[in-house]
């Protein structure tokens, strides 16, 4: 048997056997190259960097709308999903400061505020969706009168003020009444008549108020002017003239009207003598006499 290459073939032993043996080293010399010539094990493959996931933001839960009473104040919430979620609620469309959660709680509410529209835009790294805008409605508190205006007695050419109290939702609005009849620019909580006259005695003043909720009419405030009793501003002179000469005497007074007047010569009424100043001509006979004035109304009355 002719020898295989780098195998020398061994007394004893059979021609198959020898071929078996050459297979084998064959095999071996195959499996020997390769592993690379050195014997060891292979390097395992580098792992691929693994991309994250971004989901893009979707609102499973919309804002709802909300009412609520003047005063008051009142949440909008959102619940929704995706990557690295931010939140920017507006309102009619403009961002309002701060918030940027989920929720959002509004301040105080005002009539102001009624019908305001709300929306929220979820936003995540590459995309944003925006929510359904809501409407806010603010219901009015209706008018109370916590005092009404009262009865006023006052002096002829005085002034006196009426007032009401009024509490509810803004804008509260006034208009007084005098008699049912509106009183033109009436139109505050006081209402301060001009001068009085003794004609608007027993006139009635009321006011009616009203807000968005409604109107209330006050009671009636009965008004009471009294007389003033008549006063001797500027009297009559003490005059010295020659016989036959004229002479007017007058007198300044204050006091309600209407002012009666009647002039007295020695202290006797004269006939006719029944304005604010009297003319005579005197004698040397009328020498001494004294005439004064006697002013009078429904009040009283006073002499010069």
């Amino acid at each position: 048997m002719s020898k295989i290459d780098g195998v020398k073939p061994q007394a004893g032993l059979s021609p198959w056997r020898v071929a078996g043996l050459c297979a084998a080293v064959v095999v071996g010399l195959v499996l020997t190259g390769c592993g690379g010539g050195g014997g060891g094990a292979a390097s395992p493959a580098p792992t691929p960097p693994v991309t994250p996931l971004i989901v893009a933001p979707t609102i499973g839960s919309q804002p709802a709308d909300a009412k609520v009473i003047d005063g008051a104040t009142t949440t909008f919430s959102v619940a929704a999903s995706g990557s690295s979620l931010t939140y920017q609620w507006q309102r009619d469309g403009k961002p309002i400061a701060g918030a940027t959660g989920a929720s959002y709680t509004t301040p105080v509410l005002r009539m102001a505020d009624n019908g305001a529209k709300f929306q929220v835009v979820v936003s995540g790294p590459n995309a944003s969706v925006t929510s359904n805008a809501v409407t806010l409605t603010v219901t009015p508190i209706a008018l109370t009168l916590t005092a009404q205006p009262q009865a006023q007695t006052a002096k002829d050419g005085e002034v006196v003020s009426f007032d009401v109290t009024a509490t509810g939702s803004e804008p509260i609005q006034y208009q007084w009444q005098r008699d049912g009849v509106p009183i033109a620019g009436a139109d505050k909580a006081t209402f301060t008549t001009p001068a009085l006259a003794l004609g608007d005695s027993n006139a009635a003043f009321k006011v009616v108020v009203t807000n968005p909720a409604g109107t209330v009419t006050s009671q009636d405030a009965r008004l009471t002017v009294t007389a003033v009793a008549p006063r001797i501003i500027d009297a009559p002179q003490s005059v010295t003239t020659s016989d036959g000469s004229a002479v007017t005497f007058k007198v300044t007074a204050a006091g309600s009207a209407p002012l009666a007047y009647q002039w007295l010569r020695n202290g006797t009424p004269i006939s006719g003598a029944t304005d604010a100043s009297y003319s005579i001509t005197l004698g040397y006979a009328s020498s001494g006499d004294r005439y004064a004035v006697r002013v009078s109304n429904s009040s009283g009355q006073v002499v010069s």
